[in-house]
């Protein structure tokens, strides 16, 4: 990352725009070639903003990449419209009677009961498993507005966390390594 400094420093000219995009398109599942928490650790050492810049940062990324987790939500809901059968499947005594079934039956009741945790919780951590738990949202009858509040805080946890990370460690480490290059006689 250090090695592409001055590069994250031109990211600055597309200021938080730049960054909700970014994180929309990362959090639309769409494979990106760096991830958008990166950006937000580097863009949070920027002085753009001063002190503000890891909250404006943080909430552009966070609000982002909710918004993209959302995007992937309604695939899964409009999904409910090629197999009927998945949005009523708690009361079709036929669909429980196969494994598969019987675990989606039950995912469909954990999602109705515990589903606000659940969707906050995928989405505050780093893990690849947030497109299928989202797409299994939206083919239960989880309500889309309750789905983005719940992405849109989870995400904005973690890219918060990230960017006061990036704010306050980024001088830290970049002299760290610094020290360690110009030891290895490295430049």
């Amino acid at each position: 990352m250090l090695r592409y400094w001055k590069e994250i420093g031109e990211l600055e000219k597309w200021g938080m725009v730049g960054i909700f995009v970014i994180a929309f398109i990362a959090g639309s599942s769409i494979p990106t070639p760096i991830s958008y928490l990166l950006i937000i650790f580097a863009m949070a050492n920027q002085p753009t903003y001063g002190l503000w810049q890891p909250v404006l940062v943080g909430l552009s990324g966070g609000i982002g990449a909710g918004a993209g987790g959302t995007l992937v939500f309604l695939v899964g809901k409009g999904g409910r419209r090629l197999f009927p059968e998945f949005k009523d499947l708690s009361t079709d005594e036929r669909a429980q009677n196969t494994i598969t079934n019987k675990f989606m039956s039950k995912f469909n009741q954990l999602a109705h009961k515990q589903g606000s945790i659940v969707v906050f919780m995928m989405s505050a951590l780093l893990n690849p498993a947030f497109a299928p738990m989202a797409i299994a949202m939206g083919a239960t009858r989880f309500k889309a507005i309750k789905f983005f509040i719940m992405c849109t805080f989870g995400n904005l946890l973690k890219a918060l966390v990230i960017a006061y990370i990036g704010f306050f460690g980024v001088s830290v480490l970049k002299g760290l390594f610094e020290k360690i290059l110009g030891f290895l006689g490295v430049t």
